[in-house]
């Protein structure tokens, strides 16, 4: 079936092949950015615990991931008071969240756009097929099903790239969407941690 795609689709088989490597490159490079991420945040909120504990005393977290710059943006605005803290850190992880997302759209837009290119192919497929059917005087049914077999080939190409895409993009975003609302809320919670009540 494969050898029938390939020596058959044509120009659509290979823009099919284009958006998958496409998808390809941008899910790798968000597995390598978000996995780590996961466990960076949560080492950065058990040292800005133990900073908190230990009376504030040593270094507090360096902002290397997002959630250390949302604490350290909090932080440079505590003497305002809690509200001031809340707004800057809120402003922080909002400006995260682009960061986060970066590639999703590129991700469901594969999703979306392979089955449409199959579907081109198999339609192109078919007219073709129909047409030299109709050049000759004898039409058999295993000549006209060889045809729609091969034009067919394209639709399965774009549901074979689809499919792993969504799928890859509904893990991916659920991640970020994760990532996010952990952010949005130590953002909540910071001004109840760093300024007290007869501070503000």
């Amino acid at each position: 079936m494969i050898a029938h795609i390939l020596a058959n689709a044509g120009i659509i088989l290979w823009l099919i092949g284009a958006c998958s490597l496409v998808a390809l490159a941008v899910v790798l490079e968000r597995l390598r950015r978000l996995l780590p991420l996961r466990r960076q945040m949560e080492a950065t909120w058990m040292a800005f615990e133990s900073w908190l504990q230990d009376q504030r005393r040593g270094a507090c977290p360096q902002e290397g991931d997002p959630l250390a710059r949302v604490i350290g943006r909090g932080r440079r605005v505590q003497s305002g008071g809690r509200d001031a803290v809340r707004i800057a850190a809120l402003e922080a992880a909002q400006r995260e969240v682009p960061s986060l997302e970066r590639g999703l759209g590129v991700i469901a837009v594969v999703a979306q756009v392979t089955p449409l290119l199959g579907l081109l192919g198999t339609v192109a497929g078919l007219m073709e097929a129909f047409e030299a059917a109709g050049q000759t005087d004898t039409i058999t049914h295993a000549h006209l099903a060889t045809g729609i077999y091969k034009a067919l080939g394209t639709t399965a190409a774009g549901l074979g790239v689809a499919i792993p895409a969504y799928i890859a993009y509904t893990f991916l975003a659920g991640m970020a969407n994760r990532l996010v609302d952990q952010l949005e809320t130590v953002a909540v919670e910071l001004p109840l941690l760093l300024v007290d009540e007869s501070e503000s």
